[in-house]
């Protein structure tokens, strides 16, 4: 099995209540130094306990690029011929309901997927000439872990650009420096989530004072 996959609406209150407290494309970035998972851990575990996700503000070019995706998915249907759908949300086989993604689009059998970036200002020319940000990187590394796919399209939408700068597709396979690591970064992250439930329990579960003292 590639991946399990979650039949939900993108983006739904049924998507948004599959992120608490797991590892998704969105937050990979988070795997890439041992300070960065340490934090995870405990935002995971704080997601986990209080089964609320912290607010995640949205900026005018994420608002931008939600109300232009379909626009988007429709142009990039059209310059590639093939069997292309949407997806809700999947699983990797090994760790569901702890590290899971959501392409933009999907090939049917699952070897590629799509992710699009709607980009204003210089951000479009930076990703077109010097390649994909860290953040976006670990993203689609993530994905491409997830659902056992051998490359992606990164597609880079710009709404000022002129043809053919406006909509540019860059193929983005399996980097060994960060696709190798990912499942050893996924296991500590899990560990360090559930240490930090574990203390947290241990230490304010029965609801009595905890007496702190210096280690």
């Amino acid at each position: 099995m590639r991946f399990v996959e979650e039949f939900v609406e993108q983006r739904s209150p049924d998507w948004l209540a599959l992120h608490i407290g797991v590892i998704t494309a969105s937050n990979a970035i988070g795997l890439s130094t041992p300070a960065r998972r340490k934090t995870m851990g405990l935002t995971l575990a704080y997601e986990s306990l209080s089964h609320h996700m912290p607010e995640r503000g949205i900026t005018d070019a994420m608002a931008d690029g939600i109300e232009s995706e379909a626009a988007m998915k429709a142009r990039y249907r059209f310059d590639h011929d093939g069997d292309f759908r949407d997806i809700g949300f999947a699983w990797h086989p090994e760790f569901v309901g702890m590290a899971g993604c959501s392409p933009d689009l999907i090939w049917e059998d699952g070897n590629m997927v799509v992710e699009f970036k709607r980009r204003a200002g210089i951000q479009a020319m930076r990703d077109i000439v010097e390649g994909p940000k860290a953040e976006d990187l670990w993203q689609l590394q993530f994905q491409l872990w997830v659902m056992d796919a051998e490359y992606t399209h990164f597609v880079v939408s710009s709404p000022v650009l002129r043809p053919p700068f406006e909509f540019c597709v860059t193929r983005i396979e399996r980097d060994p420096k960060i696709f190798d690591k990912i499942p050893e970064y996924v296991e500590e992250v899990i560990d360090l989530k559930k240490e930090n439930m574990r203390e947290a329990e241990e230490k304010y579960g029965g609801g009595e004072i905890y007496n702190w003292s210096a280690k």
